[in-house]
């Protein structure tokens, strides 16, 4: 895989790009200082222009900005983005700096909604709230549906629905992860479309991109960050909050002060 670029398909890349593995030994997180390994390949410098909070939007938006680099997105498609979380967010930012001619999303949580809007989609809507919501897609389209899906929201029934939404030969682009087995729809007239299916996963080099990104400063991207508390109540205000179901959270800073 590496040999081919497909960095992000390493058979080590969780351990050595991304940083997870049951090794002890490994540097660990949430702490005031943590040693880096071979830090000439895992350290970048921020340059004036990005603050320390930006920095710390860099992994999740490299793994945005990894879906719409390998998608087959052109300049002026009519896209759709599936989930308004923090990775959905970012997809929607990356599409709209490289020039979406339209950006559907769907997103049940009316703050994130109301981010996504200001980081580019032009129509937010709560698939809970619409009956047809693949009526309401042609509409937009002229009839016929979008070029790409990316489907950010890890929910089985909007998987399911994607091909309802895309044109002929578009393509669903699979980011969000699904710890559950998802039947395929009945895909007789789907399969008609001749509609691509691609996966991504994290990153590869997109780390200096997304601070070349965010130090043009051209999109408010710190709308992601909905709260800041301390290392010490990581606990209560942050893990437990982020599994209630009813949070309205997208990214909770911490800070090691």
């Amino acid at each position: 895989a590496c040999r081919h670029g497909f960095l992000s398909c390493c058979e080590h890349a969780m351990e050595l790009a991304i940083g997870v593995s049951t090794d002890e030994m490994l540097p660990g997180a949430f702490a005031k200082f943590v040693r880096i390994p071979t830090p000439q390949k895992k350290l970048y410098a921020l340059p004036a222009e990005v603050s320390f909070e930006e920095g710390a939007l860099v992994e999740p938006l490299a793994t945005s900005l990894h879906a719409v680099r390998i998608s087959a997105f052109r300049l002026g498609d009519q896209t759709m983005v599936l989930g308004a979380g923090a990775i959905g967010l970012g997809v929607i930012a990356f599409l709209k700096s490289a020039g979406a001619g339209l950006i559907i999303a769907t997103e049940v949580n009316e703050k994130r909604a109301e981010i996504a809007k200001k980081l580019g989609a032009d129509y937010v809507f709560n698939p809970r709230k619409i009956p047809n919501l693949c009526e309401e897609v042609l509409g937009l389209t002229n009839g016929r549906g979008v070029a790409q899906v990316f489907d950010c929201s890890g929910v089985p029934e909007a998987f399911q629905d994607a091909t309802k939404f895309l044109r002929a030969r578009g393509q669903i682009m699979l980011v969000g992860i699904i710890d559950k087995e998802v039947p395929i729809v009945p895909l007789n007239f789907q399969v008609a479309k001749e509609f691509q299916l691609q996966a991504s996963w994290c990153y590869s080099d997109e780390f200096p991109l997304v601070i070349k990104f965010l130090s043009r400063g051209a999109s408010p991207i710190k709308e992601m960050i909905t709260s800041k508390i301390k290392l010490s109540d990581i606990v209560e205000q942050g893990f437990e909050k982020l599994l209630q179901p009813s949070h309205t959270e997208v990214k909770i800073l911490v800070s090691p002060e």
